[in-house]
């Protein structure tokens, strides 16, 4: 199985670090309430909306 590495910096300046098994490159973001979400198989839940930047690297 792959593990990627995703940093997303939001747009209040906070940023967010975290290891995952979803490709965030391909994964289709769900609506809810007018938002833009991306939920990855360990649950970790992005505000699409809310981030400015979003980069991924493949670690296995």
């Amino acid at each position: 199985m792959k593990k990627y590495s995703v940093y997303a910096l939001l747009k209040n300046g906070q940023d967010i670090q975290f290891e995952t098994d979803t490709n965030i490159k391909v994964a289709m973001p769900v609506m809810i309430d007018g938002a833009r979400f991306l939920v990855t198989k360990e649950e970790i839940v992005l505000n699409l909306d809310e981030v400015e930047k979003l980069e991924m690297v493949q670690i296995k």
